[in-house]
């Protein structure tokens, strides 16, 4: 009984550790997780803040050509202008000008001669963000768009206005930036965060449809729980999400704590049951050690020891005493122990005081050479 109590016991505390373990490791896991979001988000804003910078940069080439034909309309130079400006400002694929929407000179123009004399206002592809452009007067981003000349590209229009002698404007064109995707995401550097262990995801939602479109990603697969970070651009917003390769799974060192902690609750509450049995066995054997005690006092009290050199006759043998008087041996001990004594007679005395009772104590002799012992 007392060992299943001790076995239940054990088990108690094996539980109760093993809660307790457990309750710790978890918030152990969860500042590593919480930690391991905020490096991403911190990650994710770095590389936004990236790609925000670069767009602005490259889209504030529109301004440059913008006031260049505001002041000498048509640009005889327009080749080497945009030359110098694609070097300064970084990340451009090509500069273009529309004048009244229809694109008429592009630099560099290899690779581009599809789009010479595509009418923006007309393609109905491209036909409503040019109106928007015009309408709010102001640099706009669109895109991600399919090129006639081939690839995928943002491209970000800037509406000139040109001064009338009345005092009013009218529109001039368009001066664009085309950037490639592949160039701005390489001059972004965002491909490291593979590198790092991320999988990412760049996108935008759509103007017209409302719906996600997306301007990069690291695979095919849909992103696990991602962080995401949404920034600024040019009449709209981008977001920038990104996630573990693997997911957001528990780390390898959660469950290596998890598992030593049940070792560790189990050894313990083995000794638990083992000190509980060695102190019940302590406990019976000083129960069964007191009992023996009792009894050997109880002994020894009831013993009277008789010791030294006794002196007793050679002849009747009685035995002096402390006092001198001579005693019967039986009344000597029994005045000094415990003892008690009943009388008897041994054969030699039997021999020697009753010969004819011994003679009468012998075996008789049969006729057959056999012996019979008298009654």
């Amino acid at each position: 009984m007392k060992t299943h109590k001790h076995i239940i016991l054990s088990i108690l505390v094996f539980i109760g550790l093993s809660i307790l373990s457990a309750m710790y490791i978890w918030q152990v896991e969860k500042r590593y997780m919480a930690e391991r979001q905020s490096s991403i988000v911190e990650n994710a804003a770095n590389h936004a803040y990236s790609i925000q910078t670069q767009l602005s940069r490259s889209l504030s080439a529109t301004y440059a050509l913008a006031t260049m034909i505001r002041l000498y309309g048509e640009l005889q130079n327009f080749e080497a202008l945009a030359d110098n400006i694609i070097i300064s400002y970084g990340g451009i694929s090509s500069l273009q000008l529309a004048p009244q929407g229809i694109i008429k000179q592009i630099y560099p123009l290899e690779g581009n001669e599809k789009a010479i004399g595509h009418n923006l206002l007309k393609d109905p592809n491209r036909r409503t963000e040019a109106l928007k452009t015009i309408n709010s007067k102001e640099l706009t981003l669109a895109g991600p768009f399919e090129l006639i000349q081939g690839g995928q590209a943002v491209i970000g229009r800037l509406p000139i206005f040109s001064d009338n002698k009345d005092g009013s404007n009218s529109f001039w064109g368009f001066a664009i930036v085309l950037i490639r995707l592949p160039k701005l995401l390489k001059e972004t550097k965002i491909h490291t965060l593979k590198e790092k262990g991320y999988e990412f995801k760049l996108s935008r939602i759509g103007p017209d449809s409302g719906k996600q479109i997306i301007f990069s990603q690291s695979n095919e697969d849909r992103l696990i729980s991602p962080v995401s970070f949404s920034f600024s651009v040019p009449n709209g917003e981008w977001t920038l999400s990104i996630s573990p390769k693997s997911g957001w799974r528990l780390s390898h060192q959660f469950y290596f704590s998890l598992v030593l902690s049940l070792i560790i609750g189990l050894t313990f509450s083995f000794l638990i049951y083992v000190l509980l049995l060695r102190s019940e066995e302590i406990r019976s054997k000083s129960t069964d050690l007191e009992s023996s005690n009792r009894e050997l006092q109880k002994t020894l009290a009831e013993i009277k020891t008789l010791k030294g050199i006794i002196p007793i006759c050679s002849f009747c043998k009685k035995i002096r005493d402390d006092e001198g008087y001579w005693n019967q041996v039986e009344v000597y001990v029994k005045e000094r122990s415990n003892a008690d004594f009943s009388h008897g007679i041994c054969p030699a005395c039997i021999k020697k005081h009753y010969p004819e009772e011994m003679e009468s104590m012998q075996p008789k002799k049969l006729d057959s050479g056999t012996t019979k012992q008298s009654a």
